[in-house]
This record gives structure tokens, C-alpha cells and sequence, in this order.
């Protein structure tokens, strides 16, 4: 099911993603992304990524900053 995704453009997964904001209820919304969430960090964990905890946001203000930045495929933060 993975490769399905794989082989969609961006438009068309954004176009889904944007689908589903409408459709979703706020608690179902919880769900998917707290469901999405553990499976990031399973594979995260498997591939032996080396995650410093002091490069991790401390608050919502810098996790959604740094949320923008993973989407406009930046990850330079510095200022």
C-alpha cells in the first residue's frame, strides 16, 4: 500500500491530504496523525537515525516553524 503513495505526485497527495482536513472529524483527525506518529517513530527507530533531543522543538511555536520548514523541503533553520 506503501508504493501507492510513492507513485502519486504532489499534487495529487496534497490534494488528499486536504480532502481529508475537510472530512475529518477534529478527534478522528487525532487519530489518524497520533496512528501516523507512532509508525514515523517505529521506522525512525529501526533505521538507527541519531536524533539529538536538543535539536526537537520545546514548544507549539517552534514545532509548527519547524513543521513549514519539512514542507517547503528546507531543513537549514539556522537564522
Amino acid at each position: 500500500m506503501e508504493g501507492i503513495g510513492l507513485s502519486l505526485g504532489s499534487e495529487s497527495l496534497f490534494g488528499i491530504a486536504e480532502l481529508m482536513a475537510d472530512l475529518l472529524k477534529s478527534q478522528e483527525a487525532y487519530e489518524v496523525f497520533s496512528w501516523y506518529l507512532l509508525r514515523l517513530n517505529e521506522r525512525i527507530l529501526h533505521d538507527d537515525k541519531d536524533l539529538n533531543p536538543d535539536d526537537l522543538p520545546e514548544d507549539l511555536n517552534a514545532a509548527v516553524g519547524r513543521f513549514l520548514f519539512a514542507l517547503m523541503s528546507d531543513i537549514d533553520t539556522r537564522r
